[in-house]
């Protein structure tokens, strides 16, 4: 078996692979079999908040050349769930995927980040067969459907501008979404496959649903945690640039990157809120940036900021989710006006989008990506969007554009045409 091997289990409802998730080399895990089944609507923040009060206990701790999950809990939490956490009135839309769901996983099957296959806990030495992974059907430009097009986008921005200008906020993350209109639910393996080649993001995701699927290539980790020692950390992104292929000018495009003043002001502006969200959950003194805006080179350039903390005694994912989710960098600053003012301008729900995916280990670990440059799929759409933080410096041209080339991956990577 190899990684390819992994992916091609990923068949059934409720199975789930990481892929990334490990400073220390790129780590594929394969679950192909749940045991039970989280799932949380509206309404069930209580019985949530219990289901995480429990779910990362602090067990054994996990040792440096062990895998970043070896069975417990994966999952995601959507942004609608957060944003109403925040105060933002609930929208009437639903969408086909639930506020929060999580599959428990007590077997399955790794590639390390040496290539060898290892089996994750107690479940059989033979791998399961899985059938062929079909090859994607493209769509038209023509069947896509975006939720702020052209001058509906400048409005919300110039909005946006008006706020910042009355003191409402510093930044608001806006974002744009791409609606294809399919007929039969394309095979979730071959978007994966898609969408994390060449370059595999570090933060990698597939979860199979009854009637929706999540693929989750995302650069960005929200959180990772360990509850048995205390130790959290943010990354949060802010700033981006497209990345040739030429290597002389992918490093010239880096360093404008480095350079650029607006892209440095919203990471710090983001940085400062994590520093503050860790700061409520986090013992006085500990909270640390021993990284600020350094350059991240996957598919495209990012800033990249590094914050962390140490957990006050008795904090369980429950109490950090509740301190930090949804992600600033997807949100604004301050957060409360931020997630308002997106909850007015944004005319559809973001869904699992912008909020997080990742999981909930049985040592007493976890890690949640922000589920950025992540699709969801049904039977009748798949579901993409793009955005990026609004300033005052922000110009609404310009920031169409980037939105244009980032939603250009939509295009490219499900293999329609722009």
């Amino acid at each position: 078996m190899d990684r390819a091997d992994l992916l091609s289990l990923i068949e059934r409802p409720g199975a789930a692979l990481l892929d990334g998730w490990s400073d220390s080399g790129r780590w594929t895990i394969a679950l192909p079999e749940p045991v039970e089944e989280a799932r949380f609507d509206v309404g069930e923040d209580e019985r949530l908040d219990a289901f995480l009060e429990n779910a990362a206990r602090p067990g054994a701790g996990r040792g440096p050349d062990d895998p970043p999950f070896a069975g417990g809990w994966i999952g995601y939490l959507s942004y609608e769930l957060g944003a109403e956490r925040e105060g933002a009135a609930p929208r009437a839309e639903r969408t086909p995927e639930p506020r929060a769901i999580f599959h428990r996983y007590g077997s399955g099957w790794d590639v390390d980040p040496a290539g060898t296959v290892l089996r994750l806990g107690t479940g059989s030495a033979v791998a399961p067969s899985a059938a062929p992974i079909a090859e994607l059907a493209g769509f038209d430009r023509a069947n896509v459907v975006e939720s702020l097009p052209g001058s509906s986008y400048d409005r919300a921005h110039d909005a946006i501008r008006s706020g910042i200008a009355r003191g409402d906020f510093y930044q608001v993350n806006l974002t744009n979404r791409f609606c294809a209109r399919i007929s039969g639910r394309p095979d979730a393996r071959a978007l994966f496959r898609r969408m994390t080649a060449p370059l595999p993001p570090p933060y990698s995701l597939l979860l199979r649903g009854e009637d929706f699927d999540v693929v989750s290539a995302s650069p960005e980790l929200f959180l990772r945690a360990d509850f048995r020692t205390g130790e959290v950390e943010m990354r949060p992104i802010k700033g981006t640039e497209p990345r040739d292929t030429d290597p002389a000018r992918a490093a010239r495009a880096a360093r404008r990157l480095a350079s650029s003043p607006k892209d440095r002001a919203e990471n710090v502006m983001i940085a400062d809120l994590c520093r503050n969200d860790l700061g409520r959950v986090c013992l006085p003194g500990t909270v640390d940036v021993p990284a600020l805006c350094r350059v991240r080179s996957h598919r495209v350039h990012h800033l990249e900021t590094v914050v962390t903390g140490k957990l006050r005694p008795g904090v369980s994912a429950s109490g950090l989710l509740r301190s930090t989710f949804p992600p600033g960098s997807v949100t604004g600053a301050p957060k409360r006006a931020a997630v308002s003012a997106i909850r007015e301008l944004e005319p559809v729900a973001r869904g699992v989008y912008t909020g997080a995916a990742g999981y909930l280990d049985s040592r007493g670990t976890a890690a949640f990506n922000v589920a950025i440059r992540t699709a969801v799929a049904t039977d009748r759409e798949i579901r993409y969007h793009a955005g990026g933080g609004i300033t005052w410096d922000s110009v609404a041209a310009r920031e169409r554009e980037e939105i244009g080339w980032k939603a250009g991956e939509f295009f490219d990577l499900f293999g329609g045409r722009r």
